[in-house]
């Protein structure tokens, strides 16, 4: 900051250049809030410079909130409507509350951002993870397939492809692209949950590795209601009941939807309900 401020002291034609370097100092030093007044003194004598206005908008959605970033964001692309980090960042910042007409939003950004960079892999993650959640299985995958083609070990590229396979009725596949994730994340509670499941159905005599995955993940999550909930479906095939009994319980107290009448039947018969 002080070297900025002697440069733009010696020549005042360098305020600009100034202003950028202090601020990108500022935010190096994560000290947002003076980084983002030095991006606001800057962006106010030149509101032409779309790429403040998006360094902007990240330090607004820290201290601000979404609302502030996204507003920012909008503001840029009235500049350029086509303008790739401006398109990427409103698809991610309209991801974050999860509903349904706020993904359809992002959806509609990250589109924008993938034609101005066909090999954004942030950009065919978020799209291809946004696409499966909104439903558009095709476009999904076909998304998450150029993904892997760019990356073949990319972590999100392989575990939402294994819930597309899952979707489409394709448990061996699925469990290929699961087993493919888990080598970039062993412990992803999603990934292992859902391949646990497949070995149950698929490959019985897997029983213990499904167990490993479980409790692997557990380690890592040891409050996921589904992980518990699987772990209950290994123990009862085990025949073990009231390890299945105590899992269900750990299940239904996280997340009391998962309380099934069928498995309270079947924990009562073995006198553990």
């Amino acid at each position: 900051d002080r070297l900025y401020r002697m440069a733009h002291a010696a020549d005042p034609r360098q305020e600009l250049r100034a202003l950028a370097g202090r601020a990108e100092a500022a935010q190096l030093a994560r000290d947002h809030r003076r980084a983002l007044d030095l991006y606001q003194q800057l962006w106010a004598k030149d509101s032409s410079e779309v790429a403040v206005g998006v360094r902007m908008a990240v330090l607004l959605q820290k201290l601000d909130g979404l609302e502030a970033a996204k507003a920012m964001l909008r503001r840029c692309l009235a500049l350029d409507s086509m303008h790739h980090a401006v398109n990427l960042n409103l698809g991610i910042f309209h991801l974050e509350p999860g509903t349904a007409p706020e993904r359809r939003k992002a959806i509609h950004f990250l589109e924008r951002a993938l034609i101005t960079d066909p090999k954004d892999p942030v950009v065919l993650e978020r799209l291809g993870m946004a696409l499966t959640e909104d439903g558009r299985i095709d476009r999904a995958r076909t998304v998450l397939e150029q993904l892997l083609r760019l990356e073949p070990n990319n972590h999100v590229g392989n575990g939402y492809l294994g819930i597309i396979m899952q979707q489409l009725g394709r448990p061996l596949d699925a469990i290929r692209y699961y087993e493919h994730a888990l080598t970039s994340d062993p412990g992803d509670p999603v990934v292992c949950g859902n391949l646990a499941t497949l070995y149950l159905s698929q490959h019985p005599q897997r029983l213990n590795d499904a167990r490993a995955l479980l409790m692997n993940a557990l380690q890592g999550s040891p409050d996921d209601p589904f992980l518990h909930m699987n772990l209950h479906a290994v123990a009862a095939e085990e025949g073990d009941f009231r390890r299945a009994a105590d899992h269900y319980r750990r299940a239904i107290a996280l997340k009391p939807s998962l309380r099934s009448a069928s498995v309270e039947r079947k924990l009562a018969d073995h006198g553990q309900w």
